[in-house]
C-alpha cells in the first residue's frame, strides 16, 4: 500500500474535527492550567492569610499589620459566609431566603447579588469539602462561559 493513506486516518472528516476542536481544547486546557493549584494543589481561592493578620483572636499576637490590598477583604466578610449558607441550605433542601452569618443578617434570596439563583453550578455544593467545591465551581464557570462565548462568536 504504498502512497495510499489508511482510511479514515488522513480523511477529511478528521482533520475537520481537529481543526474545529482545537480551539475548545484551549478554552479548556488555560483555565485546567491556571485553577490547578486550587483544584489540585491544595490551596484556596479566598484570601484566608488576612484573617490572621487583622483579625482578633488570631491577630493578637502581631505587633502589626502587613495587608497590601483590602478590597478583597469583602471576600471574607460576605461573600464566603454566605457560601457557607447556601451551602447549608442547598444539602439541607431548604430555599436559602435569610442567612444569619452575614453582620446581624441578610437577604439571601432577595439580595441584589442573589447567590442563591437555581443554576447547574450550585451541584458543586454536594462536594465533601466547601473550598473544593466553590474551586470547583469557579473553574467550571469560567469554562462553560468561554466555551458559550466560543459558540456565540
Amino acid at each position: 500500500m504504498t502512497g495510499r493513506s489508511v482510511p479514515g486516518v488522513g480523511s477529511t472528516r478528521w482533520r475537520r474535527i481537529l481543526r474545529a476542536g482545537w480551539p475548545l481544547a484551549v478554552l479548556v486546557t488555560v483555565p485546567l492550567a491556571t485553577f490547578s493549584p486550587v483544584l489540585f494543589g491544595g490551596y484556596t481561592l479566598y484570601p484566608a492569610d488576612l484573617l490572621h493578620e487583622a483579625y482578633l483572636p488570631f491577630a493578637a499576637s502581631r505587633s502589626g499589620t502587613n495587608i497590601q490590598v483590602t478590597a478583597i477583604i469583602d471576600l471574607l466578610h460576605e461573600y464566603y459566609p454566605s457560601r457557607v449558607f447556601v451551602r447549608q441550605s442547598v444539602r439541607e433542601g431548604r430555599i436559602p431566603l435569610w442567612s444569619p452569618y452575614i453582620y446581624g443578617g441578610h437577604p439571601v434570596f432577595a439580595g441584589n447579588a442573589s447567590r442563591a439563583t437555581l443554576d447547574p453550578f450550585n451541584l458543586f455544593y454536594f462536594l465533601p469539602d466547601l473550598p473544593t467545591a466553590l474551586a470547583w465551581r469557579t473553574f467550571a464557570q469560567v469554562v462553560a462561559c468561554a466555551l458559550f462565548m466560543y459558540l456565540y462568536l
